[in-house]
This record gives C-alpha cells, sequence and structure tokens, in this order.
C-alpha cells in the first residue's frame, strides 16, 4: 500500500499529535506510580509504628507481672516475720 504524497501531508501533524498524547500518558503512569510508591511507604511505616506500639505494651505487661511478682514475695517475706501466738 503506497503512501500518497497527500495522504503524508496528513499523517505527519497526527503523528505529533500521537507523540503528544503519549507523552501525556506516560507521565501520568510514572506520577500514579510514584504516588502509589509514597502511599505504600506510609502504610509500611504506620505498621512498623504499630508494631513498636505492642512491642511496648507487652513490655508494660511484663513489667506489671514482674511488679506483682515482687509484690508478693515482699508480703510473704512479711508475713514470715510475723509470729502468732496464743496465750
Amino acid at each position: 500500500m503506497p503512501i500518497r504524497p497527500i495522504d503524508l501531508q496528513i499523517l505527519i501533524p497526527k503523528v505529533t499529535e500521537t507523540a503528544k498524547i503519549q507523552q501525556v500518558s506516560k507521565d501520568n503512569i510514572d506520577a500514579q506510580q510514584n504516588i502509589l510508591m509514597t502511599q505504600f511507604n506510609e502504610q509500611l511505616q504506620v505498621k512498623r509504628e504499630k508494631v513498636n506500639r505492642k512491642d511496648n505494651s507487652d513490655k508494660i505487661r511484663f513489667n506489671k507481672k514482674k511488679h506483682r511478682q515482687d509484690n508478693t514475695k515482699q508480703y510473704k517475706k512479711k508475713k514470715k516475720r510475723h509470729i502468732d501466738l496464743k496465750v
């Protein structure tokens, strides 16, 4: 299928229009990828912070258990010092 000169005159401006449209489309895709990447990184950061907060709450629970155990030990020590005499 040969291209006639008149067809060529019509095709050349359309090629530049098509190139502009493709460039805009590519730029939009790149921008969307950047947005998705930043959102993913933010979600990842939030999840890491949640894990760190859970770790801290476990430490608090462990400290409370340890504190209770220490209190019971002290109570038992106090109890041993007390002598009950019947007259």
